[in-house]
């Protein structure tokens, strides 16, 4: 079959070896046809042995962004970068296209414009029929965006090998492969864990729960499971990695393996549980001083109570002895009327007397009872100043004792005052500590929100 410049079509219409042409099944329409359908699905250019273009088709010029004028007898050279251009591996590879070989790849070129373009070709030699390569036909498909695609994802796997631990297991749970992040984490070799179960970094109970094995289940339908768990590294050392079970997918869909990605968070998880215990520990203690200080609170209350009523208590006593200083006094008053009394009735005796001498023996009588009366008024006279000296010495002793109640009094109204800035004073710390105390709850709370945050509880995780 011949092409536009009535030249053999080389590998794709299967024209055989060097030297001789394998004969071609169908018409000339046919074949014509499958060259046209070529024409319209690919990007086309024919080169002269030596990489001299002498033709391409519009797919070719709308991907590589020139005219045909602009690349008739151009250089192939021309739609490579220099770095590519000064290396020797380029002439070897005219050298043997040259020859009449057959080279196929993904090839990087260079527009018009200077963009990298990706092109999946084969470079078909055309032989004339001697068997003498006589011209080479690129057939090309333009991949750039697949390529681009394949290097971000790329890209994303290298970054993602490089931050965090990756293993691939079998659907059953098999160990495929695991990257040096994973390795150093466990500390096993490669060696050591391909070929193994998954089970191996687990413990004997944990392994042989039904969870695990529903676990395995779930991934092999192709669910996917992500957590926070604790596992075991050789030696038996215990690890916490936060990971996610990844079921990977072939072309029809079906699972076929699951890669795991996980990093090591042992240091924060025991950093976690160490700051949970203390944080325990200072909540029971602020716990235990906010029952003091309620204690307190309460003591200071029944103090405060008690000062006051002995305030009233004082504040009565120092009343009832006024009082009994006044009664002393009006009782003093009586017995100076009393002495008084005494001393009339004496002086009114004296006088009987005095009388009854003048009248003789009619009147001895009489001054024998004037005598006793006599006698009677200077013996109350001499009580009532008996009596007189009592009140006095009473008043000064209720008056002594009035000063000293009326000292304690304004002292207990000290105390009370004080003890009601006490008091006071130990509301507000009662207030601190009960604040200290929800305080503290709030954090553990925090901190057992951030322990759940960090992944659901999966078979083998805490």
């Amino acid at each position: 079959m011949f092409d536009h410049l009535q030249e053999k079509i080389g590998h794709t219409l299967h024209i055989g070896n060097h030297s001789h042409a394998e004969p071609v099944h169908g018409t000339a329409n046919d074949l014509q046809g499958q060259i046209a359908a070529l024409h319209r699905s690919q990007a086309v250019i024919e080169f002269e042995p030596d990489g001299t273009i002498v033709w391409a088709n519009d797919n070719f010029l709308a991907t590589m962004g020139y005219s045909l004028k602009e690349i008739v007898r151009q250089h192939h050279s021309m739609f490579l970068d220099e770095a590519t251009t000064d290396l020797d591996a380029y002439q070897r590879f005219w050298d043997k296209l040259g020859r009449g070989e057959y080279d196929s790849g993904r090839y990087k070129r260079v527009t018009k414009a200077g963009d990298e373009v990706w092109l999946q070709a084969s470079y078909n030699p055309i032989f004339d029929r001697s068997g003498r390569p006589v011209k080479v036909i690129k057939y090309a498909t333009d991949i750039t965006a697949e390529v681009l695609r394949n290097a971000d994802v790329a890209g994303q796997l290298a970054a993602i090998n490089r931050a965090q631990a990756v293993i691939e297991f079998d659907l059953d749970g098999t160990i495929l492969s695991a990257n040096e992040n994973f390795l150093h984490a466990t500390g096993y070799a490669l060696r050591e864990i391909e070929g193994h179960h998954h089970r191996m970094f687990l413990t004997p109970e944990e392994s042989a729960s039904q969870a695990y094995r529903e676990f395995w289940q779930r991934l092999g339908a192709g669910e996917y499971v992500k957590g926070q768990y604790r596992r075991v590294g050789k030696g038996g050392r215990p690890i916490w990695l936060q990971a996610s079970y990844n079921p990977i997918f072939d072309a029809d869909g079906r699972p076929f393996k699951v890669v795991k990605y996980a990093t090591d968070v042992t240091a924060h998880v025991v950093a976690l549980t160490t700051l949970q215990d203390e944080i325990g520990q200072l909540a029971a203690v602020i716990q235990q001083n906010a029952g003091h200080a309620r204690r307190a609170d309460q003591v200071s209350l029944t103090a405060s109570d008690t000062t006051l009523k002995g305030q009233t208590v004082v504040s009565e006593a120092v009343t009832n002895m006024s009082a009994i200083a006044d009664s002393s006094k009006q009782i003093g008053k009586i017995v100076g009327i009393i002495e008084g009394i005494a001393f009339q009735t004496n002086i009114l005796a004296l006088n009987a007397a005095v009388e009854a001498a003048r009248a003789g023996e009619s009147g001895a009588g009489f001054a024998v009872v004037a005598e006793e009366v006599r006698s009677l008024a200077h013996r109350s006279a001499n009580s009532a100043k008996d009596i007189s000296a009592l009140i006095g010495e009473a008043l000064q002793r209720i008056e002594a004792g009035r000063e000293r109640v009326e000292s304690v009094g304004t002292t207990m109204e000290t105390v009370f005052t004080s003890i009601k800035e006490v008091g006071v004073t130990m509301a507000e710390i009662l207030g601190a500590a009960e604040r200290q105390e929800s305080g503290m709850k709030r954090i553990n709370a925090a901190i057992v929100e951030l322990d759940h945050s960090t992944g659901e509880a999966e078979p083998g995780a805490s």
